[in-house]
């Protein structure tokens, strides 16, 4: 699976900067809405979560931040949209938070790509399928080369959960059933190599 290690940081809601490793479901943490607005979300599921385990990840620096990240996680690339983080290159603008204007974003060119192996997998779900993480804005999801298409194969998992409420994290999985079912669903279909993955 492709996701974030557990020391990313995301700001929740009345509490601050956190880490991954310490998010619960149901804390509100920033998202950038349909609107381009910064709003806070709350978090409704974990894709993934498994705090130990170690994986690849790529270390995308700006200016004035760092992510790491899956190679195949989405995130935002000024003018393209959102794209795998194995397509982001040196020059490429990603949106990051202002240092010194709350509220305000801003693209900001990739200086610097990295590899590192990190520990954990972290995957955390919002209503708006988007996140801020170490102050930039990505996708909550990966592997699926759209996130409008990954946005639309979870809504009838968050409608689910808008309608009997949320998970708790005593009943959190290594990888969310409904997300593992659409993966093993659609991974051997034929058109599904090319036009999802």
């Amino acid at each position: 699976m492709e996701c974030f290690p557990s020391d990313a940081t995301v700001e929740v809601l009345d509490i601050g900067k956190i880490q991954l490793s310490s998010l619960k479901i149901g804390q509100q943490v920033r998202v950038i809405d349909e609107k381009n607005q910064i709003i806070y979300s709350p978090i409704i599921a974990f894709l993934h979560r498994e705090l130990n385990e170690q994986a690849a990840y790529k270390r995308i620096r700006t200016k004035n931040a760092v992510i790491e990240l899956s190679a195949r996680h989405l995130i935002e690339r000024q003018n393209d949209g959102f794209v795998w983080a194995e397509k982001l290159e040196k020059g490429d603008e990603i949106l990051v938070l202002s240092s010194k204007h709350e509220n305000k974003t801003y693209w900001e060119e990739i200086i610097n790509i990295d590899e590192v192996d990190k520990q954990g997998l972290m995957a955390p779900l919002t209503e708006q399928g988007t996140i801020i993480v170490n102050n930039v804005h990505t996708s909550c999801y990966a592997i699926v080369k759209s996130h409008t298409i990954a946005h639309i194969a979870l809504a009838p998992y968050r409608l689910y959960r808008r309608l009997f409420g949320r998970s708790s994290d005593n009943s959190i999985t290594p990888i969310l059933t409904y997300a593992n079912i659409l993966f093993q669903l659609f991974k051997n279909l034929p058109f599904a190599k090319d036009f999802i993955f």
